[in-house]
């Protein structure tokens, strides 16, 4: 058998539920593998900032892996190990095939920079999400224009948003047709 040495876990549906905070027996059976000489990491798609006390809360002490692996970066001394921003032209390209969406009001487009929230304006999607994960959004207007005037700033994560899921259907589509080889 071979000796289990790390073990990566996830936030959201793996060591919290609806309510957001790890429970008391989620920590007991990491404090047991730990226990075991088993390292813990988190790997996620949360910003970081939303991630980190997660982190504190399993007592891990490697690095944390957030928005998807995107960022990887140690709470303890700061260092980034690894940070893999979107290529602008990308990130303009989908706020350009999102725009008309977001005009419609079907999508809440997020963009996250410096690990932080910035999106054209709070609407309801918008403000749900920095309830649940303890985050300030920064409204900026039209997101495109906002990072087309600083051109130095890097995009780690962009997501849409929509409650509905025809939207959603057809804009996988359209994307997967646009990207996929």
């Amino acid at each position: 058998m071979t000796d289990i040495r790390l073990l990566v876990l996830d936030i959201d549906g793996t060591i919290a539920g609806r309510s957001n905070q790890v429970t008391t027996g989620v920590k007991q059976a990491i404090a047991a593998v730990q226990a075991r000489g088993i390292q813990v990491a988190i790997a996620t798609g949360r910003m970081y900032q939303a991630a980190v006390r997660f982190h504190a809360a399993v007592g891990s002490t490697l690095p944390l892996l957030s928005y998807q692996g995107a960022l990887i970066k140690d709470p303890m001394s700061g260092k980034v190990y690894r940070h893999t921003p979107l290529a602008r032209n990308h990130t303009l390209t989908l706020l350009e095939t999102l725009a008309s969406l977001e005009a419609q009001q079907k999508v809440s487009i997020h963009l996250y920079i410096d690990d932080q929230l910035h999106v054209r304006a709070i609407l309801p999607e918008t403000q749900d999400y920095a309830e649940r994960s303890g985050v300030e959004p920064i409204a900026v207007g039209d997101l495109a224009s906002f990072l087309t005037g600083q051109p130095a700033i890097e995009t780690t994560k962009l997501l849409a948003l929509s409650s509905e899921p025809a939207v959603v259907t057809d804009l996988l589509m359209r994307l997967q047709q646009a990207y996929s080889p």
